[in-house]
C-alpha cells in the first residue's frame, strides 16, 4: 500500500459524539444471465466485498468528521459477514410505471420495495447486530453489491440511466414516516436509522468514488440535514456544502467538501461571532461570523480555503492507486480507496469568503424532515430558502441546468465568482462586496432591505488562484489566505438599521399600542399637500387615500404587491416626511414583517421595503410601528423589535387650506350614483384654479343635448327625472378667470 499521509497529532479532548457504524455486506441471488437493468450479477466484484475495502471507506469518514468537528466526533465500526438475499436485485426495484399508474403511486411502490429490501437484510442479520452501547450512537450501514443509479453515465446519459434497476443509495430514518417505522432486532432493541451504500458509485466503470455518499449519510446520522432541494432534487448550495449532493460528489466523490457554516455552527463545530454594528473583523479558516437581518434571519460569513498549506499542496492517503469504483480488467483485483485527505475542502471550486443567507424559521420548519431546502409548491415557488449562498457575481446559477455548445445538459454547482473577493479575467474590476441591493444582496427572504454591506479585502501576501465559470465562460481569480479582513457596515440614505446599543430609547408596549388597528381604521393627513386633511387606510393589498368628499386622490389606490398579495392588516399606516422633501410619505406595516413605503401614489423601491420581521406560514402576526423623536423608527414583530435611523426625516409643515392650486385644469369629474335611478344624482368635480363659469351638458346617443345647467358648486344635486332609460354623455365645461376653457367627459346610465 502506498500512503501519502500526513500524521496529525491532536490534543486529547472529550468527544461529544461517538458513532458506532455496524456494516452489513449484502449481495443478491446470482444472475446466471446478466440483467441489463442492473449493474453486475448480484455478487460483489471481488475485493469490493472484502472487509478491508469497506474499512478504508469508514476510515475516510472517521478522518473527515474528526477534522471537521475538531475532535468532537469519533467513529467506530464493526463489520459482519456477507449476507446473501434469496431475491434478484431487480426484484427490489421497479423501473417503469404500469399503464395508467400515476407518478405518486409509482414512487410509493418504489419506496415500499426499497423498505422491503432493508427489512429483508435486517431480518437476515438481526441475530448478529450488536446492541447499542452505553454512551454511543448506533447506525446500521448496508453495503450492497451493485452500483448507485444516480451517478449512471453510459450512452443514455445521467438522466436516462442505462441501469435504472440499480438502487438509489440513501439514508432511512423516521422521516420516511409510514414507509419505514423502524425494525425490531430484539425485544427493546429497535433499529431507527439505516445507511445504504453501493459497492461502486457508477455502473459503467467511471472513475467515481463513494466516500461522499458515506460521509453525507453519516452526517445525517450525526444530525446534519440535507441542503439540496429534497422535493425537486435540485442542488441549492452546490460544491460549497458537503450535505448538498453536489458537495458530497465534489472531486468525483473522492473528496467531499466541508459542510457549510450553518451546518458546523448547528453542531457546535465552529466558533461563531455575532456582529451587529459597523466593524472590520478578521475571519480565519473555520471561523463563522453572524450578522442579524431581523429577529429570524441572518447572514453567515466563513473563510473557505482549498488548502491551508503554504505550498498549496493537498496530501492524500490511498491504497495502491486513485481508482476507487473503477471497473476494468486492469484494476479488477486492486480496487483503490481514498482513505485520508488532509484538506477537507480540496475539491471546492475556489478559495475566499462565502456569504450565506439563513432563514432560521424556515430551517426549523424543515429540520424534522432532515432538510433545510425544499420546493414549496406552485404558489410559493422559490420564495423560501432555508439557506442560500449569495452568489457574488450576481448571476444566480447554482443548481440550474444549462446547455453547452454540443447541446448537452450541464449543471452549475459553483465557481470562484460566487465568493468575495474575485476577479474575472475579462473584466478590469474586482468584486469585493455583497451589497444591500442588487441580484446578490443581503435582503431578507421576501426582499426586505437589510442595509448590510459586506466587503472582503485581499490580504497582504495572499496567493492568487484560478478557477473557471462555465456560465459566463471566463477564468476567475480568487485569493488563498488563512485570514481575511472583512468590513461589515449598515448603509442607507433614508432608513438605516441600527443595533440596540445605538437606540436613543427602548420602546414599551404602550408606545406601540396606537399603531394597532383591530377594525377598519384610517389616519388623517394632508397627503397631497393642499392644506386639507385626507383619509388614508389599508385594504387587501391596497393603500387608499381619499379627499374630504371620499374621492380617491390621484394615483390612488396603490397596489402593494403584484405577486402574492398583502392581506389581513391589523395595524395603521404611518405618514411622515422621511426624505425631507416637504411632502408626506406613507409607511405600510405588513403582517409578514416588511415595511412598505408609498410616495406620490407609487411604491418606493430605493431602500424599501424595510426588513422588520419574517413571514411564517399560517401564522400572521401584526407589525406595529412607533416613531420616536422624528428620526427613529421602531418596528415590533413577533418576538423582536427592529430600529431604523431616518437621517433625512423632517417635520412636516402643513400648507394653509386653499381651494385652488393655481392650475387651469379639471382634475376630477363624476356624476353619482352611476347608473342613476329615479332621476336623482349629484355632481362632483375638482378644479385647479378660479373659474368664471361652470356648465354641465348632457347628450343622448344621437348627440342631441337633453340637459344643461350652470353649476355653482361640487356635490350639487341634479334633477334628471326628465331623462329616459338610456346611456348618456355628460360634459363639464369650465371657463377659468385666465380666459382658458377646459372640458371633461363621462358616460352615465339612467334607469327609470
Amino acid at each position: 500500500m502506498n500512503y501519502l499521509l500526513i500524521i496529525i497529532i491532536l490534543p486529547v479532548t472529550l468527544l461529544a459524539q461517538t458513532l458506532d457504524v455496524q456494516v452489513l455486506r449484502v449481495q443478491f441471488r446470482y444472475e446466471e444471465t446478466d440483467n441489463s437493468l442492473t449493474t453486475g450479477r448480484g455478487f460483489f466484484e471481488k475485493s469490493r466485498g472484502e472487509v478491508d475495502y469497506w474499512q478504508k471507506h469508514i476510515n475516510f469518514a472517521k478522518n473527515y468528521f474528526e477534522q471537521l468537528s475538531g475532535g468532537k466526533v469519533s467513529i467506530d465500526a464493526k463489520y459482519y459477514g456477507i449476507y446473501t438475499l434469496p431475491k434478484f436485485m431487480i426484484e427490489y426495484n421497479r423501473t417503469s410505471r404500469k399503464k395508467g399508474e400515476k407518478m405518486e403511486a409509482f414512487d410509493s411502490a418504489r419506496a415500499a420495495l426499497y423498505v422491503e429490501f432493508i427489512n429483508d437484510v435486517l431480518e437476515l442479520a438481526k441475530n448478529d447486530i450488536t446492541p447499542r452501547e452505553q454512551g454511543k450512537q448506533r447506525v446500521i450501514m448496508i453495503a450492497h453489491a451493485g452500483a448507485n443509479r444516480l451517478v449512471d453515465g453510459g450512452t443514455m446519459g445521467t438522466r436516462g440511466a442505462n441501469t435504472p434497476g440499480d438502487f438509489m443509495d440513501t439514508y432511512i430514518d423516521s422521516t420516511w414516516g409510514e414507509f419505514w417505522p423502524g425494525f425490531e432486532v430484539a425485544p427493546g432493541d429497535s433499529i431507527k436509522s439505516v445507511i445504504v451504500t453501493s459497492e461502486t458509485a457508477s455502473q459503467d466503470g467511471l472513475n467515481w468514488g463513494i466516500n461522499g455518499t458515506i460521509t453525507s449519510q453519516i452526517g445525517r446520522e450525526l444530525g446534519l440535514p440535507y441542503s439540496f432541494d429534497v422535493v425537486k432534487g435540485y442542488s441549492r448550495l452546490g460544491y460549497f456544502d458537503g450535505m448538498d449532493f453536489a458537495g458530497y460528489n465534489a472531486g468525483n466523490g473522492f473528496f467531499p467538501s466541508m459542510p457549510s457554516a450553518w451546518m458546523r455552527a448547528h453542531k457546535g463545530w465552529a466558533k461563531v461571532r455575532e456582529i451587529n454594528k459597523k466593524e472590520t473583523v478578521e475571519i480565519g479558516v473555520g471561523d463563522v461570523v453572524k450578522i442579524p437581518i431581523n429577529s429570524r434571519e441572518y447572514i453567515l460569513l466563513e473563510n473557505r480555503q482549498r488548502t491551508t498549506r503554504a505550498d498549496g499542496k493537498v496530501m492524500v492517503g490511498t491504497t495502491d492507486m486513485l481508482v476507487d469504483s473503477i471497473y476494468s480488467k486492469k484494476f479488477l483485483d486492486t480496487v483503490s480507496v481514498v482513505e485520508y485527505i488532509d484538506q477537507i475542502d480540496a475539491a471546492i471550486p475556489a478559495s475566499g469568503i462565502a456569504v450565506w443567507h439563513v432563514n432560521d424559521w424556515y430551517v426549523r420548519e424543515l429540520l424534522p424532515q432532515g432538510a433545510i431546502n425544499a420546493w414549496n409548491g406552485p404558489n410559493q415557488k422559490d420564495h423560501q430558502f432555508g439557506i442560500a449562498l449569495k452568489e457574488a457575481s450576481g448571476v444566480l446559477g447554482l443548481g440550474k441546468e444549462f446547455k453547452n455548445s454540443a447541446g448537452e445538459s450541464i449543471f452549475y454547482f459553483g465557481s470562484g465568482s460566487d465568493l468575495i473577493p474575485h476577479k474575472r479575467m475579462k473584466s478590469a474590476d474586482t468584486v469585493f462586496s455583497i451589497f444591500d441591493t442588487g441580484y446578490a444582496n443581503t435582503a431578507s427572504t421576501f426582499g426586505g432591505y437589510s442595509g448590510v454591506k459586506i466587503t472582503a479585502k485581499i490580504p497582504s501576501g495572499a496567493t492568487p488562484e484560478k478557477s473557471f465559470n462555465g456560465i459566463i465562460g471566463d477564468t476567475i481569480i480568487t485569493w488563498r489566505a488563512l485570514k481575511y479582513e472583512v468590513e461589515i457596515e449598515w448603509v442607507g440614505k433614508y432608513a438605516r438599521p441600527i443595533p440596540r446599543e445605538e437606540w436613543p430609547y427602548t420602546p414599551t408596549d404602550a408606545d406601540f399600542e396606537p399603531s394597532k388597528a383591530p377594525d377598519f381604521t384610517r389616519i388623517l393627513e394632508d397627503i397631497d399637500n393642499d392644506g386639507v386633511l385626507d383619509g388614508i387606510f389599508i385594504g387587501n393589498n391596497r393603500l387608499y387615500a381619499v379627499d374630504t368628499n371620499g374621492v380617491p386622490l390621484k394615483n390612488y389606490p396603490v397596489i402593494l404587491s403584484n405577486g402574492e398579495p398583502f392581506m389581513d392588516f391589523n395595524s395603521k399606516p404611518l405618514a411622515l416626511d422621511i426624505d425631507g422633501c416637504g411632502a408626506l410619505e406613507v409607511l405600510i406595516p405588513t403582517n409578514n414583517g416588511l415595511i412598505l413605503a408609498v410616495k406620490d401614489g407609487k411604491l418606493l423601491k430605493d431602500e424599501f421595503p424595510l426588513s422588520a420581521g419574517i413571514f411564517e406560514y399560517e401564522k400572521p402576526d401584526t407589525l406595529l410601528l412607533y416613531l420616536h423623536n422624528l428620526n427613529y423608527l421602531f418596528a415590533k414583530h413577533r418576538d423582536g423589535i427592529s430600529a431604523f435611523y431616518l437621517p433625512e426625516a423632517k417635520e412636516f409643515i402643513k400648507n394653509a387650506p386653499s381651494e385652488f392650486k393655481g392650475v387651469d385644469e379639471i382634475t376630477e369629474f363624476f356624476i353619482f350614483p352611476n347608473p342613476i335611478r329615479q332621476g336623482r344624482a349629484s355632481i362632483r368635480y375638482r378644479i385647479g384654479n378660479v373659474p368664471s363659469g361652470i356648465t354641465l351638458d348632457i347628450y343622448d346617443i344621437t348627440g342631441v343635448k337633453v340637459f344643461s345647467k350652470a353649476v355653482l358648486k361640487s356635490e350639487e344635486p341634479l334633477d334628471l327625472s326628465n331623462l329616459g332609460s338610456d346611456v348618456y354623455s355628460a360634459r363639464l365645461t369650465v371657463k377659468f378667470a385666465s380666459g382658458k376653457r377646459k372640458e371633461k367627459w363621462v358616460r352615465i346610465g339612467v334607469i327609470r
